[in-house]
This record gives C-alpha cells, sequence and structure tokens, in this order.
C-alpha cells in the first residue's frame, strides 16, 4: 500500500480519501459508482490503511467523500455507525466564480 511507503512519518502523506461525489449512476467520466460499489471500495481502502498504522507505523487519516454531505449520503444513510471506525475527517471543495 502507498501508506505502508510513504505514509507520515516516513513520507508526505498524511491523509487519504476516495475522490470526490460517487455518482448513482454513470458519472462524467462514464464510471458507474454507485453506493455499494463506493462502499465496497472505501472499505478496502479503509482496511489498507488501518493494516499499514498497524505493521508500518505510519499515521493517515481516512477521509470521506469530499463533502459532509456527501459522505453521510453515502456512509450512513442507513443511520448505522458502521463507517465511523474508518472515517477521521470530511473535506470540502468550493469554488468561487468571479
Amino acid at each position: 500500500m502507498i501508506s505502508d511507503k510513504y505514509g507520515w512519518p516516513k513520507g508526505p502523506i498524511n491523509a487519504m480519501e476516495l475522490w470526490n461525489e460517487p455518482w448513482e449512476g454513470i458519472s462524467i467520466s462514464g464510471w458507474g459508482a454507485d453506493m455499494l460499489r463506493y462502499r465496497a471500495l472505501y472499505t478496502a481502502m479503509a482496511q489498507g490503511i488501518v493494516a499499514s498504522r498497524k505493521e508500518s507505523k505510519t499515521n493517515v487519516l481516512i477521509g470521506g467523500t469530499c463533502s459532509s454531505s456527501n459522505t453521510m449520503d453515502k456512509l450512513f444513510p442507513d443511520g448505522s455507525d458502521t463507517f465511523l471506525k474508518w472515517l477521521d475527517f470530511t473535506s470540502s471543495t468550493t469554488s468561487r466564480s468571479r
């Protein structure tokens, strides 16, 4: 895993998140990214980071889906806290028009 070699304090990576806005249906890139597929990939990423923390002594944070609303929608729609153990932060991207 990337975080084994480049995770903090061994390298510059201090956090990872699984891309922006997992769309239902077909995204603008043409990749079908429904919630179930997103959650499976998120689980794999999170388990890899947790293993890296343990085995390689890295300290990499696990992030949500680039916004708090997408994180709530994709990881917590059923009200359960299953993914909470794998969520250290949510980020927010904003754009400004001039």
